[in-house]
């Protein structure tokens, strides 16, 4: 009776049972993720006006350059802007090189300046407390002074 029977229906339940074995001790890989979080965009523009400012110009002799004169651009006041926390001076020179000056110092002079058309403007800046970023005035018509 025993030889008689038939090997292969035993045979592959027992392989069916190995297989179920080895997925039964390994947890599938499953994954849930349920955190979720918001955060608002902040964007912000800020706008400042030039502000008025009474500077005098003059370039004259006295200087030693190839002109021998002398340019000399001061900054008597400057008026408030609302939220600007700086103001600075901006002079361009005839080549287009700008130099930057505090409006409260002496200003801007030059013993030997390039002749030509010099620029320059005050500008009103919000200096972001904590970073480098700079809030700048729009910049008004510059005015002008020969050498």
């Amino acid at each position: 009776m025993g030889a008689g029977r038939n090997h292969a229906g035993g045979a592959s339940a027992l392989l069916v049972l190995l297989l179920s074995s080895l997925f039964v001790g390994v947890p599938a890989a499953h994954a849930a993720f349920t955190a979720s979080g918001q955060s608002g965009f902040r964007v912000s523009a800020l706008v400042l006006q030039p502000p008025v400012a009474s500077i005098t110009a003059s370039c004259a002799g006295g200087g030693s350059g190839k002109g021998k004169n002398r340019l000399n651009i001061a900054v008597s006041s400057v008026g408030s802007v609302p939220r600007a926390n700086a103001y600075v001076l901006i002079v361009t020179d005839p080549s287009g090189t700008s130099y930057t000056v505090d409006p409260a110092s002496s200003g801007y002079s030059n013993q030997s300046p390039a002749l030509g058309t010099w620029k320059y403007y005050v500008q009103a800046q919000y200096r972001v407390p904590g970073t480098t970023n700079v809030w700048k005035s729009n910049t008004a018509n510059p005015l002008t002074v020969v050498c």
